[in-house]
């Protein structure tokens, strides 16, 4: 793992951490309300395997290039923990996801079996438990789209 994707990994983990604290406190309060027991409750989540839609699988916006990208770090860090991962990335090809992947994973075989590509990110989303955005790209941003500017013919009826 490059300094770049080691630091990235750090961040990412302690903000799904913190998320996990603070699902865990909220869930306790719910908990003593209903009579559940919260150990249980934590115990049923953490044993779920299923995890982070990852979405853009290309080292940075609007490329097609795998070349040193966060998510290939992330995703084989994630089959590491035996976790199902699905992948959606516009740009990338299926194939070059799947080499990216290969390389260097000596049961490549099992790990095929616990990745999902997909050609539709919100399908990609669907059953995560978390989803990981591994580049800024406008297709995720929640930034107001500029509407395009009409010009006086246009706004003439030309």
């Amino acid at each position: 793992m490059n300094l770049w994707s080691a630091e990235m990994t750090k961040l990412a983990a302690n903000a799904l951490l913190a998320q996990r604290i603070s699902s865990i406190k909220s869930l306790s309060a719910v908990c003593e309300v209903t009579g559940a027991d919260i150990a249980e409750v934590r115990y049923a989540c953490v044993s779920d395997d299923r995890i982070v839609a990852i979405l853009v699988y290309a080292y940075k916006k609007d490329t097609g290039d795998t070349r040193e990208s966060t998510a290939i770090s992330i995703v084989n860090n994630l089959l590491s923990e035996n976790a199902e991962v699905s992948i959606y990335d516009s740009k990338v090809e299926e194939e070059a996801i799947w080499l990216g992947l290969e390389e260097g994973n000596v049961d490549f075989k099992r790990i095929k079996i616990r990745v999902t590509i997909w050609s539709i990110a919100h399908e990609a989303c669907e059953d995560a438990d978390a989803v990981f955005i591994a580049a800024e790209w406008d297709e995720f941003s929640n930034k107001p789209v500029d509407k395009p500017r009409q010009t006086a013919a246009a706004l003439a009826g030309f």
